[in-house]
């Protein structure tokens, strides 16, 4: 994508999107629009180790796409490891 002059692109990603606190502060960000900047969220899928939790995540990914063009940020180690296990 070429962008041109003046123009900025935003985004963040949530490593934690199941935790409460972490989710209530992700989407205040996205809602509030800072400097009238849309956020595109980057949202990771459910874990093994968060399989229970798929429809919350689910529930929570559509709002995020609601409020903004969701992302996809993916993890090579799972859950609690954003970074790869080995050199790539």
């Amino acid at each position: 994508m070429r962008l041109g002059s003046g123009t900025a692109v935003v985004s963040c990603h949530v490593e934690r999107p199941l935790d409460d606190a972490v989710w209530s502060a992700f989407e205040r960000l996205l809602r509030r629009r800072p400097a009238g900047f849309v956020v595109t969220p980057f949202l990771r899928p459910p874990d093994a180790s968060e399989a229970g939790d798929t429809e919350r995540w689910l529930e929570r990914a559509r709002l995020a796409a609601s409020l903004a063009p969701l992302g996809h940020h993916i993890h090579w180690g799972g859950a609690s490891r954003a970074r790869p296990t080995e050199d790539v």
